[in-house]
């Protein structure tokens, strides 16, 4: 007896041994593996300092580790640690006990290795937020114990739905989010996948429809698919999800209806179908629990009345219902919203009066009813709404003056009146908005001077064009110095244009045409250099044209057409080589254009000039202008002087150089027409002989293609007249480029 007992011992103590031998050479490849890994990293962070060999035994207690009674490794956690290598470096297999992995928020490259599968008791895997790349997954092993997966934003390129995923039948979270994945989202999804409680398939490449087996996810709380290129029909199964919370189909291609009971489990908080091709009415069941808090429907084809039921969803923070096509009266359309922050109804075919019960959402910070066909006055009431940042009621029927009380909306960054009929004056009460960045209340019919800025230190957009307004431009709006889009067009502005503009160093667009602006442009204005758009056109404007305009190097487009300007056009505008479109029409300009390639570009832009010349290239060049051959002034009477004389010779030579053939040539075409039109009235006329001009060049062209060209002498292509030479037409043909 004693020697069983003897034997059983000995058998006790050799197998217990043998276990602690395997456990030392479990815990030493663990270590080994890890290490390796660290070894392979760039840049190896802090944290991973006491990771060493000297201390393998006890890497246990290393960062990130967590270990089981047994010492064996069960859980690898280095989120964000500013991890940068390899992950298919890490050998896995060494690793055979992990059950949760997270290495989110790092620069991890690579594939995702295939022994990663081999994890058998592995229940989490977070590896989201790296740069990973194409990993083959047909070569994954099921890996049933997986409840959690997260491989979003990583750089999962041209894949297809990972097939190894529909074999992890205890998912409760999938988040393959912002990667590249494409194809269609496979039918065994909603089949093999029931226990989902979270999918996230946005921001991929995602194409064909949604299945209708996900009507079986019935633990299904968050669904996002937002950012893909689904298209077809919701299925209709989606209206058994009675767990959902959580929808958002944003950006797709999807199209029908929203499906009868969707939401009808009465825990639906967030639904936005933004962006897509839908159609029909709101289903009622969206808000059938009371909790809907975020809806937005905008830009589909949605239509019918605006739904009563959302007089009665006194939950919602959130609507959207821009871009579609909704009607009804906007008055009767809401009930009392007391948590609601954003409302945006733009695009659509409201009707109806704004309700004074509006002033009652003081906690709503967005309100945009734009584009409509709303009418009546602007409630005083809107003034007490005073967390708004943005609103927004352009182009409606809006008429009566803007509330004074609008002075009150101390937190509005963002306002827009634009294309209504409202009158009287803009209240200065605008004035104290020191938050506003943009004030746009063009096309109205409002009148008095401009509203003084100097305290809107933030506005940096301002348009009040196509109004009544009057007075002068003062002096104090060049203390506005973030301001970058300035429109005070058609208007009935007078006196000068204040110098202090040039202050406004941010300013890129300057519109001030059809006004009754005078004097001259300061010299000022060549300071603004980050201005792109010029136009002073239509105004009284005098004097010459600054040379300092030559310093704005990022201009585009110039306009000062249509004012009495004088003088010459800057030769240093040759320079400002991001000029594309130019306007110098209808002035008193004077002497040669410019050489710069835009301004020898064809087009009208020196109609109305007299006295404007090209430099070269041309008929009239600058050397032959009639003003070279005015009278002298009275010191010049009576001189004898020899040079002067031979001057005058020249100058007469050169007339008659210029006038003799010019007359010839006239006659010449006044000949051809004779005969082209006595042809045409015969029916005679054939296509060699209608080749009636000759030049000395030696290239003929048809007189037909000349009245074609320049339609039948149409004023629209005169470029300037001469004394004595007449129109100086442009004409531009296939052979070649004329002046007549």
């Amino acid at each position: 007896m004693p020697l069983n007992i003897l034997f059983f011992l000995l058998f006790l103590f050799s197998h217990n041994f043998h276990l602690e031998c395997n456990a030392e050479t479990e815990t030493e490849t663990e270590a080994e593996a890890l290490l390796n890994w660290k070894s392979s990293l760039f840049n190896i962070p802090k944290s991973l300092s006491l990771w060493s060999l000297t201390d393998s035994t006890n890497h246990c207690h290393w960062f990130g580790i967590t270990c089981n009674s047994a010492g064996s490794v069960v859980e690898l956690n280095l989120p964000n640690c500013r991890l940068n290598g390899r992950l298919d470096e890490l050998n896995f297999t060494s690793l055979s006990n992990l059950n949760k992995i997270d290495l989110s928020r790092n620069t991890l490259t690579g594939s995702i290795p295939r022994n990663l599968s081999a994890l058998s008791k592995l229940t989490s895997l977070d590896i989201g937020y790296n740069s990973l790349d194409i990993s083959d997954f047909s070569e994954f092993k099921a890996m049933p114990t997986l409840t959690y997966v997260s491989l979003r934003s990583n750089s999962l390129l041209t894949l297809e739905f990972p097939s190894f995923i529909l074999n992890c039948t205890n998912l409760t979270v999938l988040d393959l989010s912002v990667n590249e994945f494409n194809g269609t989202i496979p039918d065994s999804l909603g089949t093999n996948l029931v226990n989902l409680r979270c999918l996230n398939l946005s921001f991929n490449s995602f194409s064909g429809s949604i299945p209708s087996s996900i009507g079986n996810m019935a633990s299904l709380e968050h669904l996002d698919m937002s950012f893909n290129l689904l298209e077809g029909k919701l299925p209709s199964t989606m209206s058994q999800l009675e767990n959902l919370m959580y929808l958002d189909l944003y950006g797709n291609k999807l199209n029908g209806s929203i499906p009868m009971g969707l939401g009808q489990g009465g825990l639906l908080y967030f639904a936005n179908f933004c962006n897509n091709r839908l159609s029909g009415e709101l289903s009622k069941s969206l808000c059938s629990g009371f909790k809907l808090q975020y809806l937005d429907v905008g830009y589909n084809n949605l239509y019918g009345a605006i739904p009563s039921w959302l007089r009665n969803c006194t939950s919602l923070i959130q609507i959207g219902l821009e871009g579609n096509h909704f009607t009804g009266d906007i008055s009767k359309a809401f009930g009392m919203h007391p948590n609601l922050i954003s409302l945006h109804l733009n695009g659509n075919q409201l009707t109806g009066t704004l309700s004074t019960d509006w002033g009652q959402c003081t906690s709503l910070t967005s309100f945009s009813i734009d584009g409509n066909n709303i009418s009546g006055e602007i409630p005083k009431e809107f003034g007490n709404m005073t967390s708004l940042q943005y609103l927004s009621l352009d182009s409606n029927f809006l008429k009566g003056e803007i509330p004074k009380e609008f002075g009150n909306m101390t937190s509005l960054k963002y306002l827009s009146l634009n294309s209504n009929f409202l009158t009287g004056k803009i209240p200065h009460e605008l004035g104290n908005l020191s938050l506003l960045r943009s004030l746009v209340i063009n096309n109205n019919m409002l009148s008095g001077h401009i509203i003084r800025i100097s305290r809107m230190t933030q506005l940096y957009y301002l348009d009040l064009s196509g109004n009544n307004l009057s007075g002068q431009i003062e002096a104090e709006l060049g203390n506005s110095s973030r301001l970058s889009y300035l429109v005070l067009r058609h208007n009935l502005l007078a006196g000068r244009i204040p110098s202090t503009i040039g202050c406004m160093v941010f300013l890129e667009n300057l519109d001030l045409s059809g006004n009754k602006l005078s004097d001259e442009l300061p010299e000022k204005l060549g300071d603004l250099k980050n201005l792109r758009q010029l136009d002073l056109s239509s105004n009284a404007l005098s004097g010459s044209i600054p040379s300092s305009l030559a310093r704005l190097t990022a201009l585009q487009q110039l306009n000062v057409s249509h004012n009495k300007l004088s003088g010459q056009i800057p030769e240093a505008f040759a320079g400002m080589y991001s000029l594309y479109s130019i306007d110098f029409s209808y002035n008193k300009l004077t002497g040669p254009i410019p050489s710069g390639e835009v301004f020898w570009k064809p087009s009208m832009a020196y109609v109305g000039n007299a006295d404007l010349c090209r430099d070269a290239s041309s008929l009239f060049s600058c050397g032959f202008s009639t003003s070279d051959q005015g009278s002298h002034g009275p010191s010049d009477k009576g001189s004898h002087n020899p040079s002067d004389q031979g001057s005058n010779k020249k100058h007469t030579t050169l007339l008659i150089a210029i006038t003799v053939p010019v007359v010839g040539c006239s006659l010449m075409l006044l000949v051809a027409i004779a005969v082209a039109c006595r042809r045409q009235r015969t029916n005679k006329v054939t296509e060699t002989e209608n080749y009636s001009l000759v030049w000395d060049t030696g290239l003929k062209f048809k007189f037909t293609d000349v009245m074609e060209a320049i339609d039948d002498f149409n004023e629209a292509y005169c470029i300037g007249k001469r004394k004595f030479l007449g129109w100086c037409i442009r004409l531009n043909c296939p052979l070649a480029k004329y002046w007549l």
